[in-house]
């Protein structure tokens, strides 16, 4: 693929944080050198979202220089499959977002750029270790490390010349948890803490490990789930079950943080209420840990730039609007096309 063609941008099933005003730029936008195409979204539907690649492919059949990116975790396979449907492959630049198995195979063979990862393992380690000490004690300091109440856990570049080791090293991080990895259990008291996703997505399955490394190492019950539709119903019927069996703190990716503002506040008045993933900044939550994800865009926007340099079509592709990191990851990299880096 000629390093000189330019981007039509997709940016598919977001979860970000930019104000909840409106949904941004409008199609035929310039950002620099680069026109938005359009904003389409699937709603957590991953055969939406290769339906929406495939009608966009459809639309820039002509357009030489067209570049897809998805940024939620499924997005950059339901790309490639529709990419690879329509025999463009080498045609169609993908750049993605997250550690799907099909998004590094996809890179190690060169049908994907580059993707960014939040490295979710981490995500739900620091979680249930954070929760294991606030649920004993809710007045407990937060750790040095927590800045205005977030926990910020570094994004990663992955690309040809290192998905491999960071591919193995995955491997390792999903498998399943032994006695040996969190060496002797502490004594004292033993809790109960719920971690709550936002979807379904294998994303998850990763900081599923992370929680079952952090269980072991501390001593913490811990109770996953994962809502069958990405919907603030569907988490709250969770919650409620989780609430009924007596947890002492909650981590939870909140699906809509501003109409949920009212019950994530409810639920910070009875037990100890933490935001991974995606943040709900102004509610009572104790502390939120994740992507810095307006800056997690800009690495996206960059590598954009980087395998399409020039300029060019530009469209994005968003699972759901509203979620904070959603935002924040589109305008990152609508920031980094217009030239705002920084």
């Amino acid at each position: 693929m000629s390093m000189n063609r330019v981007c039509a941008f997709v940016v598919l099933g977001l979860a970000a944080a930019v104000p909840a005003c409106g949904r941004g730029p409008t199609p035929g936008e310039k950002f620099g050198d680069y026109t938005l195409f359009d904003t389409k979204y699937d709603n957590v539907d991953q055969n939406k979202a290769k339906d929406n690649a495939a009608d966009v492919l459809a639309q820039l059949q002509d357009d030489p220089k067209v570049c897809l990116v998805g940024l939620w975790a499924y997005n950059p396979p339901a790309i490639l499959r529709a990419v690879e449907d329509a025999k463009k492959e080498n045609v169609v630049k993908i750049v993605g977002f997250d550690e799907d198995e099909a998004t590094l195979l996809g890179i190690e063979n060169g049908t994907i750029y580059a993707t960014v990862v939040q490295q979710p393992f981490e995500f739900g380690y620091q979680a249930v270790k954070l929760m294991n000490e606030l649920g004993k004690d809710p007045r407990a300091p937060l750790p040095p490390a927590v800045k205005d109440g977030v926990l910020h856990v570094p994004h990663l570049v992955i690309k040809k010349d290192n998905v491999k080791d960071f591919h193995a090293k995955l491997q390792k991080l999903k498998a399943p948890a032994s006695d040996e990895d969190g060496g002797t259990r502490p004594s004292g008291e033993r809790i109960k803490v719920g971690f709550v996703s936002n979807n379904p997505a294998e994303f998850w399955t990763i900081a599923e490990a992370g929680t079952r490394k952090a269980a072991a190492e501390f001593g913490v019950d811990v109770l996953f789930r994962r809502p069958k539709v990405g919907t603030a119903a569907a988490q709250k019927e969770i919650i409620e079950d989780l609430l009924a069996q007596g947890v002492k703190a909650i981590a939870i990716s909140v699906v809509d943080p501003v109409n949920q503002e009212d019950y994530l506040n409810s639920i910070a008045d009875r037990v100890v209420l933490i935001t991974q993933d995606n943040d709900a900044p102004k509610t009572r939550r104790k502390c939120y840990i994740g992507t810095n994800n307006l800056a997690a865009g800009r690495e996206v926007g960059k590598l954009v730039k980087e395998v399409m340099p020039g300029g060019g079509t530009v469209a994005i592709f968003v699972g759901q609007p509203d979620p904070v990191n959603a935002r924040e990851r589109r305008q990152g990299v609508l920031d980094a096309l217009a030239g705002k880096e920084k």
